[in-house]
């Protein structure tokens, strides 16, 4: 029995706040988010919920899609957070949302 590949932190850092009225550019890896890649962010939001799926659910469902991926490591300040990344992960993401963003 080995360990197989982990995905850790796929919402990365305070990514749960793209879009979020008041938060201007999200933080990414530390730094205000690129404008292009808070803009491909928001895209990806905009197909999330067109087929009704979090944001958040998303992100933690498309490591997992790689047969290589054995397992999705969530970071979280608070149990909130926990909470929410335990809902986030019961949520079904339909293939249409893959298909539309074309993964």
């Amino acid at each position: 029995m080995g360990v197989g590949p982990l995905d850790i932190g796929p919402i990365g850092g305070r990514g749960r706040e793209i879009g979020v009225p008041g938060v201007p550019r999200a933080p990414y890896d530390y730094a205000a988010a690129p404008p292009a890649l808070l803009d491909r962010a928001l895209r990806i939001k905009a197909v999330c919920e067109r087929h009704g799926v979090p944001l958040r659910a998303a992100a933690l469902a498309f490591p997992l899609r790689h047969p290589a991926v054995a397992s999705v490591l969530v970071g979280a300040r608070s149990a909130a957070e926990v909470r929410d990344a335990a809902e986030q992960f019961g949520q079904p993401v339909p293939q249409a949302l893959w298909e539309e963003l074309g993964v």
